[in-house]
Formats: C-alpha cells, structure tokens, sequence
C-alpha cells in the first residue's frame, strides 16, 4: 500500500478502530445512502439496467424490521449518495445525490420528514446547459451547512447519462444562503490515455473542517476490465482560511486501498471520519485508515456482497452498512449487546 501524505497535519487518536460486530441483518437490495433517522434508515436501491434507470430510494424500520419504498423509480431520478442533514423547520431531513438521465436532470435535493407522513421534497441545485453536471455520486456536509459533493462521469460510461459527458470529473461546493455551486476541484474529462485518478466517488471532511477527503475508484472503469494499473486510492486537499474552497496545489494521495490480494476487483467507495479514524471499504470489508500514518490499521470483513457505504447512529452505538444484497447493523463493542437477527 502506497502512502505520500505523512507528516503535514496530525489530529489527536488516542486509541485503535472498535471492534465492532454485527448485531442485525437485513436482506433487501441496499445499494447506495445510507441514511440513519430513528426509528428508520433509508438506502438507495441498485438500477436492475441502466438503460432504463430504476433506482428508488428505501427505508427500513428498525421496530419491525420492515422494508417500504420510500420514494418509487418514476420520481427517484436515479438517486445514490445520501446524508442527513440534521433538522430543518424543526423536521429531520437528508439530502440526495440524484444522478439524473437521459430524460431528466441531475440535480441536488432535500427530503424533510413532515409530521403528517407526507416527505416535503426540494431541489437545492439543477444542472443546466449553462452548468451542466455529470452523475452526483456521494455527499458530505461541512459545519457551515455548504455541501460538498463529487461528480465522476459514471452515468455517460454506464450508458444512462448523455455521453461524450458534458462536464469533467469533478467535486463541487454548494452554499445552501447564496444558492452557490462552485467546481473546487477539476479532475478532466476522460481521455484516451489510462484514465488513472479521476473518478472521485465518496467524499468527507475532516473533523476540523480543515481537509476534504475522497475516494478514487478508477479501477473499477465502466466499459473496460478491472485493473491494478488504476487508482483505488484515497486522496485529500487542503481547504482556505474561508473553507469555502480548496487551496491550489495541496491535492496528494493518503494512500492506496487494496484488498488482500491485490487482483481482486475491489474499489474503496463510501469514505468517513468514524472516531479520528478513515473509514472506507474494500470489497467485502470496512478498512480503517490512520489519517497520520496513512496505513490501514484495521479490516472488518462482513458477510455481503460488496460494501459500498454506511453510517454511524445519531447516539453513536451503530453503524448502518450497505453490501448491496444485505443491510448490516454494527454495534459498538461497549454498546448494549442485542441478539443477532436475521430479517427477510
């Protein structure tokens, strides 16, 4: 595993990653979010053909172990990467990375959870001819409440999106007051050459706001097989004394993300600070990263398809991770101890 970063910036760990266990399983198709608002999470489901896009966005109830379709294919737009976005109105909300189509624009958009049952749905930020974006994939929010999201060309490639793209791989920061968008960070459209380190996909801060993080899942390219001459990498930049944008010049590698062995076709996807920790995965498994040595110092395997995302409970003693086929429910090892269930 190569590391580049070490040395610059340093933030307090005084302990190793938890060993956390899995506590409660679901089998629904939970692809993409997730999303934690008690007593529900909400998942993205995986498209079953991206010719006719027809992901939805699901929620599961964790009284009742319950699966429902929260939002159907004929108004999800294809939606991805969720995070929630504390209290809006006094109403718990997420926001969604909604990837668009051919038929439809990508676009940013907030869910409320009205008291009457009835979510209250708006768009922050549409794409247009004059700023036309590719396919948002994964989202993050900064203390200030701008969100910052990445944006790889994933839906021209997988046929979905208009194709040659009309943007480059890039990650963006949106002012939420100002209804601002602005491309902090430019990776290039594809080209004929190695397309080697310009598929940003998950994405996140560090606690003290000073560095955004992201994946990089070129790997794993749409059209083409799997290689290890491509990045499965996480990267990082530094933000401005404002945070409202990235100093020029401070992108660097953190390191490579590999499987155990090396040929597996296995990418890190879903990135966050669990702790003072990276957390991402690698196939099977969730692998934390000590963001001050830039090593993998942990790997929990998990019995699903491939690990894309999670997230951690308000209350901090769960962690909610989508494999794709499963929903798993981690606990803290300090946390109250739950009998394994197995829900259909």
């Amino acid at each position: 595993m190569g590391a580049l970063c070490c040395g610059r910036w340093k933030i307090d760990i005084d302990c190793d990653p938890e060993d956390w266990k899995v506590s409660m399983e679901f089998k629904v198709p939970a692809h993409e979010g997730p999303v934690f608002i008690p007593p529900y999470i909400f998942f993205t489901t995986h498209p079953s053909t991206y010719k006719r896009p027809d992901a939805e966005i699901h929620r599961i109830d964790l009284r009742d172990g319950k699966s429902s379709v929260f939002r159907s294919k004929d108004v999800a737009n294809m939606p991805n990467g969720m995070i929630g976005c504390g209290r809006v109105n006094g109403l718990d909300s997420f926001y969604t990375c909604e990837q668009g189509h051919k038929g439809t624009p990508a676009r940013i958009t907030r869910t409320c959870l009205s008291n009457d049952g009835q979510p209250i749905y708006d768009v922050m930020f549409e794409e247009s001819e004059d700023f036309p974006l590719n396919s948002p994939n994964d989202i993050c929010v900064a203390k200030d409440g701008a969100i910052w999201f990445t944006d790889p060309s994933y839906g021209s490639l997988q046929g979905f999106r208009p194709n040659p793209p009309k943007a480059p791989n890039a990650i963006y920061r949106y002012d939420p007051t100002t209804k601002r968008l602005k491309r902090v960070l430019n990776l290039g459209f594809d080209g004929k050459e190695p397309h080697t380190k310009n598929k940003p996909n998950g994405i996140c801060l560090s606690p003290d706001g000073r560095y955004l993080y992201y994946t990089n899942t070129s790997a794993a390219y749409p059209g083409e097989e799997f290689c290890e001459c491509r990045h499965r990498s996480i990267w990082r930049a530094q933000l401005n004394q404002q945070r409202d944008d990235l100093i020029s010049h401070s992108l660097e590698m953190v390191c490579e993300v590999n499987p155990p062995d090396p040929r597996l076709p296995a990418i890190p996807d879903g990135l966050k600070f669990l702790g003072n920790h990276l957390l991402t995965s690698c196939g099977q498994t969730l692998v934390f990263i000590n963001p001050n040595t830039c090593q993998v110092v942990k790997r929990i395997p998990l019995d699903c398809e491939e690990v894309t995302n999670f997230v951690v409970s308000p209350d901090g003693d769960k962690l909610a991770v989508v494999g794709n086929d499963k929903l798993l429910i981690l606990t803290r090892p300090d946390a109250s101890k739950a009998e394994t269930k197995t829900e259909e």
